[in-house]
């Protein structure tokens, strides 16, 4: 079985969206005889892959790269991390041009399965399916929520995000190029159960399947020296949080919690790392509540700093983000840190009757803040029955669980 995987964006050791790549082509390639795999040429991909490879060389797996030619790049405009109508313009002219590289570098006639991995939207269309080839795989695929207005987002931020949400329901119900997609494909991957909503009716349920689009690594072991976690009465309760400083992140909300927390506890820390747009912001927000000495900023850290913060100094992470997913939630977990969450939104969907996390209903502002501050005074008080437990409900998002529905899936086409 011959498979041709699509990953937009991928890259080992690393977080995020090239992680989701990484990780899926990984077990691809531990079910199929060979794997050719598509990426870009951009970003840092080619050199950290060729760098892994020269290390821990797949035998079965190739990588083709390829960049749109000359002026085309152009059609990029900002930082990724700022403008995303940018890169995801320059994914859909990207899918486009290498329909037309791939049917002349590679003979599609040996292919088997053609899968798209990333990049990771429910809306956007793949071009993939005009390569002819006669089993298609769609995702992971997934996007995010309405904003709440229970969190008393600016007016602006609030018809932004209702504007983009609108934008996306008209492309996936009347772009007839997605809706083409949507038939044509044999199975659609969705990282959360109510995609299938989103995306079409019920002639789609046949063939649609769920599973968190992140993973996380079984090297990642909590180190037994901190674990689990504990922590005295006389000793500071250390909070970590770590993200992009945008809306849909709410690290404002992390910080009120911690302020409301702090009075029940005056030794407590919190650790935030990350940069963004809303820096200044945070930065008042925390000199405003007088918070200076007790809010430690890191700005941008990679990933084993951040592995070894939860190692070794963090007790609880703080993730109330909106996004439907967030790998660096499960890392957290891996490390024996349990995680405070909002309901409904991030990896929670997939976390059942969990005893190493706890999940905030969204009602209003206040009310999150002050559940939220609640929920870090009930895990710091059986801070090593949650450190014990959230270890254990990590393991639910072991790379194995991938391979096992990608194996089921490739097995019903095959056959």
């Amino acid at each position: 079985m011959r498979v041709l995987a699509i990953a937009f964006s991928i890259k080992p050791n690393s977080g995020s969206e090239p992680a989701v790549g990484w990780t899926w082509v990984n077990e691809i390639a531990k079910i199929a005889d060979h794997v050719t795999v598509l990426t870009r040429d951009a970003e840092g991909q080619r050199e950290a892959i060729e760098e892994h490879m020269l290390r821990k060389p797949f035998k079965n797996v190739s990588f083709i790269y390829y960049e749109l030619p000359g002026r085309l790049k152009n059609i990029v405009k900002g930082d990724v991390h700022t403008e995303q109508t940018g890169m995801r313009r320059y994914y859909v002219f990207w899918q486009l041009f290498s329909v037309f590289f791939l049917r002349k570098h590679i003979n599609l006639k040996e292919i088997d399965i053609v899968h798209h991995i990333t990049f990771e939207n429910d809306w956007l269309p793949s071009f993939y399916t005009l390569l002819g080839i006669r089993h298609v795989v769609l995702g992971p695929i997934g996007s995010n929520s309405l904003f709440p207005r229970a969190l008393n987002y600016p007016l602006k931020i609030i018809i932004k995000n209702y504007a983009e949400n609108l934008f996306k329901f008209l492309m996936r119900w009347f772009n007839p190029f997605f809706r083409y997609n949507m038939i044509y494909a044999n199975a659609i991957i969705g990282i959360s159960p109510n995609i299938r909503r989103r995306i079409g009716t019920k002639l789609l349920e046949h063939k649609f399947y769920h599973i968190p689009g992140v993973s996380v690594s079984d090297d990642l072991v909590p180190d037994q020296k901190y674990f689990p976690k504990s922590v005295n009465h006389d000793s500071e309760l250390i909070l970590f949080t770590a993200a992009t400083f945008t809306y849909i992140k709410n690290i404002d909300l992390s910080i009120e919690a911690f302020f409301e927390y702090k009075k029940m506890n005056p030794k407590s820390k919190l650790i935030i790392a990350g940069d963004g747009i809303l820096k200044d912001k945070f930065l008042k927000l925390t000199k405003l509540l007088r918070l200076e000495e007790s809010v430690e900023y890191l700005g941008w850290i990679n990933m084993q700093q951040v592995y070894s913060i939860f190692k070794e100094r963090a007790h609880i992470f703080l993730f109330p983000t909106l996004e439907c997913g967030g790998t660096v939630s499960i890392e957290a977990m891996r490390c024996g840190v349990p995680v405070i969450c909002l309901k409904d939104y991030g990896y929670n969907f997939f976390v059942k009757n969990s005893r190493g996390s706890i999940a905030v209903s969204v009602k209003s502002r206040p009310q999150v803040i002050r559940d939220i501050a609640l929920a870090i005074e009930k895990i710091g008080v059986n801070l090593s029955e949650y450190s014990l437990n959230a270890f254990e409900e990590s393991k639910a998002f072991l790379p194995e669980h991938k391979k096992e529905l990608i194996s089921s899936i490739y097995k019903k086409l095959m056959s």
